[in-house]
């Protein structure tokens, strides 16, 4: 037998690699929607837990705390939706991509450029609100106790925005992959600690001294 005969004799689908076939491809749509929608549903229920909470927090503070709060919102909220949303989206659009096209190496550098996006945008967040926070709030109403308890708030919240900024990527990320149950655990599970922490620190529970607003912020 020749070489080319040996050849000849091999079919196409004998020598073309088995591809691994993505079950999002191949699963029902409806049972798949649900499998993807549920999981970030209770994430997103874990989120608003904790304003609801964080709020209740600070409403026994005093008024002067709330309306401090009030000032900050908008800014927190652009920080956290810029991370999840619009960046994160942007993130979990990429790497779908790169892998639905088989590329792995890809998908692998682009969830590394993705975390030095984040950890570079959360010390704009920072740099930008611990320099001119005060700047920020006094053009938005803020005077006397108003303004001080609203930058006990930012300061200690804006000094940790890398982390924001990177739980928020690597969710993304990991999103990306289809895989939505290990982010959304992650979050519900960062969201139980950060009320606990915020009610015991901001308040003064289990006789620890009471922080306030800073306290309320570290969580």
């Amino acid at each position: 037998m020749t070489i080319e005969a040996s050849i000849d004799d091999v079919s196409p689908a004998a020598a073309a690699p088995a591809v691994p076939v993505d079950h999002l491809l191949t699963a029902p749509i409806l049972p798949t929607l649900l499998k993807l929608a549920v999981p970030n549903t209770i994430a997103m229920f874990g989120s608003t837990l904790v304003a609801v909470a964080e709020t209740s927090y600070i409403g026994r503070l005093g008024t002067e705390p709330l309306a401090g709060i009030a000032l900050v919102f908008p800014f927190a909220m652009l920080n956290q939706m810029m991370s999840a949303g619009a960046m994160g989206g942007g993130v979990s659009s990429a790497i779908s991509r790169a892998l639905g096209a088989g590329d792995r190496a890809r998908a692998a550098d682009l969830a590394l450029h993705a975390a030095i996006i984040g950890v570079g945008l959360g010390l704009f967040f920072t740099v930008m609100m611990l320099g001119f926070d005060s700047s920020f709030y006094a053009l938005l109403g803020g005077r006397g106790g108003v303004l001080e308890q609203s930058l006990h708030y930012s300061q200690v919240l804006f000094s940790g925005a890398i982390s924001i900024w990177l739980v928020n990527t690597l969710a993304s990320v990991v999103r990306g992959t289809g895989d939505m149950r290990i982010p959304s655990m992650t979050l519900i599970t960062v969201s139980m600690i950060q009320i606990a922490v915020g009610g015991v620190l901001g308040l003064g529970l289990f006789g620890l001294p009471s922080l306030g607003m800073r306290g309320v912020a570290s969580g």
